[in-house]
């Protein structure tokens, strides 16, 4: 089960900020928690969260704290419970990917976050834009026919088909990090920075096969080297070895 939480040695510094946006508050290098003040936000749901799982019964450090969540699940209904946990709907979500026919640029990621936080955009509607947005976007008749459909998602390869009524962005609620290529009916096509944190690629009207691919060339040189030195290390072994043998083969023929 995926999870936007969790412990990682090495944050992407627009996750940072966008968690942080999101709970209204920072939080300890390494944490990722969602704090109950950004149960509320419209940030998570673009994070693609279905399901919160809370506790079912009140902790010794805040036993207030069960309140908060007994409100909260008067808007997001419960879809299992025991006697430790809930899990709770959020009807809200928005899915793993979608078109747009509007974008906006921002003149840097906070300003993409203050307007997605407020509400004063609806991310499925406009797309929030740190550069010039693509000029051959346009607003279809109706995009009811649209769709945006994940075929198979792996760590390094996220296959979608689309289908558009017109030209527009497709949104993914995947962080963007440079390394990750877009390829268009297997073109090569820019990723670019949607909402501050998301992946978003340019696709053209009608149906069409989207591939995100991870590939790092920094990634490529460090197992070339490693490789390499591999390599190196058998190769020392097999002198040093080779020598040895022929050391007790000198030996023998001098006795």
């Amino acid at each position: 089960m995926q999870t936007i939480q969790g412990y990682d040695p090495t944050h992407i510094a627009r996750y940072d900020e966008y968690m942080s946006a999101l709970n209204e508050s920072a939080q300890g290098y390494h944490f990722l928690d969602v704090y109950e003040e950004g149960l509320d936000s419209p940030l998570l749901d673009l994070l693609n969260v279905r399901y919160i799982v809370v506790t079912a019964q009140p902790s010794q450090e805040n036993p207030e704290g069960l309140k908060r969540f007994e409100q909260f699940g008067r808007t997001h209904p419960t879809v299992y419970e025991d006697d430790q946990t809930r899990v709770l709907e959020n009807q809200e979500a928005l899915p793993r990917a979608w078109i747009v026919h509007s974008a906006q640029r921002v003149g840097s990621g906070k300003e993409a976050l203050d307007l997605l936080a407020s509400a004063k955009v609806d991310p499925e509607e406009t797309a929030l834009l740190e550069e010039e947005p693509p000029q051959q976007m346009s607003q279809p008749d109706s995009a009811s026919a649209e769709w945006a459909e994940v075929k198979e998602y792996q760590p390094k390869r996220i296959k979608l088909e689309t289908s558009a009524e017109a030209p527009g962005l497709l949104v993914l609620s995947e962080v963007y990090y440079p390394s990750w290529k877009a390829y268009v009916d297997g073109q090569p096509t820019p990723i670019l920075v949607a909402d501050q944190l998301l992946r978003s690629v340019s696709i053209p009207a009608g149906e069409h096969t989207v591939e995100l691919r991870y590939e790092s060339w920094t990634l490529r040189a460090g197992v070339a080297i490693s490789l390499g030195a591999y390599g190196l290390l058998i190769a020392l072994v097999l002198i040093a070895g080779a020598r040895r043998w022929w050391w007790r083969k000198s030996i023998r023929v001098r006795r």
